[in-house]
């Protein structure tokens, strides 16, 4: 169901909050470390709030410059830097300082054409990102937090209706 707002589960999988968001081009992804929510909200520019594992929004609310679209978003563990991706092939993986809400140096440079569509901060904090391109041709990419490469996974293509997710 995709009713534009953002949704809190329990293990028990009951709502137990409902967070309205002002843009269905909206991407989400929880901070296992801090217990909070990262909401990236296509608008122009790109804004990013926090949802508490209460479902408040946070105080402050990011406002990504010179971003038009988010497609991937995920904070390291400290909470103090944002990676995200825009919605463009060959895109940049990007950062952002939490602290100084400044934009810092591209964590990487675009993947061929391909769009980053996923990315998750491990509790090491490792970056895991999925790339996928228009022949549903899809790989994962795990670098350390230094950008130095890890590990490449070719997925492959499929019969896919939907862009992939990791988790």
């Amino acid at each position: 169901m995709n009713c534009g707002a953002a949704r809190r589960f329990r293990s028990k999988v009951h709502a137990c909050c409902l967070k309205s968001i002002a843009s269905s081009d909206s991407k989400i992804r929880a901070n296992n470390s801090t217990d909070q929510f990262w909401v990236g909200i296509g608008t122009n520019p790109v804004t990013v709030k926090t949802v508490t594992s209460l479902g408040l929004f946070g105080a402050t609310t990011y406002t990504l410059t010179a971003n038009t679209s988010i497609k991937g978003i995920a904070s390291n563990n400290a909470e103090t830097i944002l990676y995200f991706s825009n919605n463009t092939g060959g895109g940049a993986l990007k950062r952002w300082n939490l602290s100084t809400d400044a934009a810092m140096a591209d964590f990487l440079a675009g993947v061929g054409t391909r769009r980053i569509v996923d990315i998750l901060v491990l509790t090491d904090d490792t970056v895991v990102f999925l790339t996928f391109d228009g022949a549903r041709d899809t790989n994962v990419f795990h670098y350390d937090a230094a950008a130095s490469l890890l590990h490449t996974y070719a997925i492959g293509t499929g019969a896919i209706s939907t862009v992939p997710r990791l988790a």
